[in-house]
């Protein structure tokens, strides 16, 4: 298994799969990490993804004229074989492209509050990265702390660092999930202790 450290810049094979979520946990949340502190690498992150999205929109044209138009008629309707063979390629390609949800590449806020109720939920649009703006409440916050989102059942569905930034942990959750309700669950650095809990509603 690889390592991956937030303090190294990936390279484009390791952007790709980190953006089709192709990576193991541990070097998805090392990078989630490094895409936060480096703006160089955060936009290359963003060019990957908006490269996944018009190829899918592609796809989905393509997909559309062919239901419009005889799939034999459109392998043959080309003026040479090459043309032909050119045009099956494109639409066998479309197959091995991971499909990402609209508007992946634009990350939504959530400023959270901790709770003891479920009385102070924040609401955010689902299928969309997050980046979370954490009120640590505490009057001496740690630098540095662990986050993760959970579904209401406690199933983990991302984890990452965050950091103290302008009095508020923040961190950019890449994961995208469906819209339900919510935990986010922060840690001491060293995940022993948990600090504070947040309510989280996706829509």
């Amino acid at each position: 298994m690889e390592t991956i450290t937030n303090k190294e810049h990936p390279n484009e094979e390791l952007l790709q799969r980190y953006a089709t979520g192709k990576l193991a946990p541990n070097a998805i949340a090392a990078i989630s990490a490094h895409l936060f502190e480096c703006d160089s690498c955060f936009q290359r992150h963003e060019n990957e993804v908006d490269l996944l999205l018009a190829l899918r929109k592609e796809s989905e044209q393509t997909e559309e004229a062919r239901v419009r138009v005889p799939f034999w008629s459109q392998i043959f309707a080309g003026r040479n074989s090459l043309f032909a063979a050119a045009a099956m390629a494109a639409i066998l390609m479309v197959f091995f492209i991971p499909r990402a949800g609209n508007n992946a590449s634009e990350a939504v806020v959530a400023n959270l509050v901790a709770t003891r109720s479920g009385n102070a939920t924040t609401e955010v649009p689902a299928a969309r990265p997050i980046r979370l703006k954490l009120d640590p409440i505490s009057a001496a916050p740690a630098e540095h702390v662990r986050a993760e989102l959970v579904t209401s059942s406690g199933t983990q569905v991302w984890q990452g660092q965050a950091d103290l930034r302008e009095g508020k942990w923040e961190t950019l959750v890449t994961a995208t999930p469906r819209a339900g309700s919510y935990w986010v669950r922060v840690y001491s650095a060293n995940g022993a202790d948990l600090l504070h809990e947040y309510a989280l509603a996706l829509k």
